[in-house]
């Protein structure tokens, strides 16, 4: 049976976007015949606070539904752009730390991006396991912060966006959840495997019997 590794900084019980859309891929790859894991931070998001009932000092490992989730230590913010950095630093560096003595040795590691320095764990941990990696791109960073004006186009961003297609060449493949995010790595990154992987809903749960008189 195959092992996938969900590494990413953001997954239930926090909300938002790639919380729900990650931990609903793993349990879809369960039935698959997959064993899932994932490796991920201590719950903070979006308070900028680790979550009552965690020790913000200690890794955690607990059940995600049918996810064996690996919860480790960082450096938690809500704002500030020099703080957001410490943050995702922070993560990086304990799942680089904490992951191989915590994680099954996976088949597969599939990295969520943003934020992009996340890719630095997944490239060592890769290494560490001698598996290969396959890079999810959800926003394109550095450039999406360049357009909002978070950097501007000097020497930092030029480092990360070195970094960026430095990641994107030592994967596997580059996903993407758009054709547009899909096109510009292509563009940038020719000869890298790559495949748009839009959000997905799951029938079951919508369509016309299951409206009420409200909708």
């Amino acid at each position: 049976m195959p092992r996938l590794l969900l590494l990413t900084q953001y997954f239930p019980p926090e909300m938002g976007a790639p919380q729900v859309r990650l931990s609903e891929l793993g349990e879809r790859l369960i039935d698959a015949g997959w064993q899932v894991e994932a490796l991920t931070a201590l719950p903070n998001y979006p308070t900028g606070r680790v979550f009552d009932g965690y020790d913000r000092r200690k890794p955690v490992v607990e059940q995600i539904g049918r996810i064996r989730a690996v919860r480790v230590p960082l450096w938690p913010s809500k704002t500030g752009f020099a703080r957001r950095l410490v943050t995702y630093c922070s993560f990086a560096a304990a799942a680089m730390a904490w992951g191989p003595g915590l994680c099954a040795r996976p088949d597969l590691i599939l990295v969520e991006s943003p934020p992009l320095f996340i890719g630095v764990a997944a490239r060592w941990l890769a290494w560490r396991w001698r598996c290969p990696y396959v890079f999810n791109v959800s926003d394109l960073w550095p450039e999406s912060a360049l357009r909002m004006g978070v950097v501007g186009p000097g020497l930092a961003y030029q480092l990360a966006e070195r970094l960026e297609l430095a990641l994107y060449r030592g994967s596997a493949g580059v996903t993407g959840q758009s054709e547009e995010i899909v096109a510009s790595v292509r563009r940038r990154a020719p000869g890298v495997p790559t495949e748009v992987v839009t959000n997905g809903v799951d029938p079951a749960r919508f369509g016309p019997v299951r409206a009420d008189v409200a909708a």
